[in-house]
């Protein structure tokens, strides 16, 4: 396998189905992998469609403390400094039109928002009962249409849908201009999810803030992802890759190709960045 042309400050890594395997399980190996970065200064930036409580509890279970790109890009956050380095919510008007939309697919999605309230569920959430079992500990309920007109909303979501049943929907979102749709495999529940962003918001968007902040150079980035929602991030960063446990889409878009996730792929990623590792000028 290639590796990246030149020293690494930076590996971006999706999360359900590359760090961690379909049970949550990170490898011990990876777990020495994160270690070996992160003692010759190379960063680590974690992104996903989760939401900041979800990818906390994760993170928490192995010791680990990230900065994640959450909700697909719609938001940033940095635990080290207790702060949002990116935040992208839907224009005025345009919130609404996505609720119209599934409405007429038939799906009732859960509405991220950015307050106290994090997540806005609906009487009749079209998600997989396992998914709405978990937020029924923290979300909130109300009416959506309510909620769209009032709040500032960062994005929506369905887990564990019918491809059949997205795809029509992302379809005419993205035709719209109006936001950014993607399905991707829903690995914790089965069939497929669909996040809808404001447009311009998804995975690589979040990093390029994080970049800004941090003070890195994104040509020195290396990603690492295995979903349809990692395709942007895998094709613009320096160097990518995807286990040979990814999509098609993923596969497609990545540089490189590694072991299946649970198999090593993560670690033998980060051997490559670490065999391009020089130290700091002194």
């Amino acid at each position: 396998m290639t590796g990246p042309a030149g020293p690494v400050q930076l590996v971006v890594t999706d999360l359900d189905g590359t760090l961690w395997d379909r049970d949550g399980r990170i490898e011990p190996a990876t777990l020495e992998a994160l270690g070996a970065l992160g003692e010759r200064g190379i960063r680590v930036l974690a992104a996903t469609a989760r939401r900041r409580r979800s990818t906390a509890e994760h993170f928490d279970a192995y010791g680990l403390t990230l900065p994640m790109v959450l909700l697909d890009g719609s938001l940033g956050w940095d635990p080290s400094s207790a702060s949002w380095f990116h935040r992208r919510a839907f224009g005025p008007g345009d919130a609404g039109f996505v609720l119209g939309e599934f409405e007429r697919a038939g799906i009732e999605p859960c509405v991220n928002v950015g307050d106290d309230r994090d997540i806005v569920v609906g009487p009749s959430p079209s998600s997989h009962p396992d998914n709405v079992a978990y937020l029924a500990s923290f979300c909130a309920y109300g009416d959506l249409s309510e909620v769209v007109a009032t709040s500032e909303v960062l994005s929506f979501q369905v887990y564990g849908a019918a491809h059949e049943a997205v795809t029509p929907l992302a379809t005419a979102v993205n035709a719209s201009g109006r936001a950014s749709a993607t399905v991707h495999t829903d690995i914790g529940h089965g069939g497929h999810a669909c996040t809808v962003r404001p447009t311009g918001a998804d995975k690589w968007d979040g990093v390029l803030s994080y970049c800004v902040a941090a003070g890195i150079d994104p040509r020195h980035t290396v990603a690492i992802g295995d979903g349809e929602n990692d395709v942007e991030m895998l094709m613009r960063a320096g160097w990518s890759c995807a286990p040979a446990s990814a999509s098609p889409a993923a596969l497609a878009a990545a540089r490189a190709i590694v072991a299946p996730t649970g198999h090593g792929g993560w670690a033998q990623a980060a051997r490559a960045v670490l065999d391009r590792w020089e130290p700091a000028p002194a």
